[in-house]
This record gives C-alpha cells, sequence and structure tokens, in this order.
C-alpha cells in the first residue's frame, strides 16, 4: 500500500460518499486524529486511526480516542489486515477498517464507548474545521 497520507485521503473520501461529515488530523489534547467522521442523523463521532503498519501502536492512539468518540476505528491496507490482533480490538471495542486501492471495508464493528465524555465531544466537534457544520 502506499502512505498514511493515501489511506486517510481514500477513508475521508468512502465516509463523505456516504454523507458523513469529515475532518482529517484533528486535534485532541498533543495528538491529532487521522479521521473524524459525524453521522449527521445520530451525531456519533467516529474516530479513525490510520497505519501502513504498526497497527499495535494505531491501536493505543484508537483506546485514547474512546473518550472523545462514540466509535474508535483502527484502519490499516488489506495486505497487512492478516497481522491485526482482531480479539484484542474486540476485547477494547475498536473497530477494524481494511482499506483496499479505492475504498474501505469495516471487517469489524467498533462498540459504542463506555468511557466517553461528552465534552471532550463536544470539542473534538468545534476543532475540526471541517465539522462547523450544523449537525
Amino acid at each position: 500500500m502506499r502512505s498514511e497520507a493515501d489511506l486517510v485521503e481514500i477513508i475521508k473520501n468512502s465516509f463523505i460518499k456516504n454523507d458523513f461529515i469529515v475532518d482529517t488530523e484533528v486535534q485532541m489534547f498533543s495528538k491529532k486524529i487521522d479521521v473524524v467522521c459525524i453521522d449527521p442523523r445520530t451525531k456519533d463521532v467516529y474516530a479513525i486511526e490510520a497505519k501502513v503498519e504498526k497497527w499495535r501502536r494505531a491501536l493505543q492512539q484508537a483506546l485514547t480516542y474512546r473518550l472523545c468518540s462514540n466509535y474508535s476505528y483502527l484502519a490499516i491496507p488489506e495486505e497487512n489486515s492478516s497481522k491485526v490482533d482482531q480479539k484484542l480490538l474486540s476485547k477494547y471495542g475498536i473497530g477494524l477498517i481494511i482499506v483496499n486501492q479505492d475504498n474501505i471495508t469495516i471487517l469489524q464493528d467498533a462498540t459504542n464507548s463506555n468511557v466517553l465524555y461528552p465534552r471532550m465531544k463536544e470539542e473534538i466537534i468545534h476543532n475540526g474545521g471541517g465539522l462547523h457544520s450544523p449537525i
């Protein structure tokens, strides 16, 4: 697969096609969430951490994003997906998105965060430059 930036672009475009409000590189403390998507119908926030290879590092970041999003996902290229321990992701409620050449497949759904801080969610919504749409 290409670079992390390529993954982010494919993820972003896939969610936009499904009528989500999307922004990238959204600030959360000292980190930046690769992709933040909002479902305008439900107001649910999806945080996605994309990595070409180091999925365990992505898992650590995705766990943090559960504080500010309803659903947190790890995204990885299709050719590296067999390396990911899906049981470990499932244990912590993290979903798995597989990125191929031009679209995504949600291989494992995330569970709704039970550690979400509503105020942090609002901050994520308002920190994202492209997220200032009426939702």
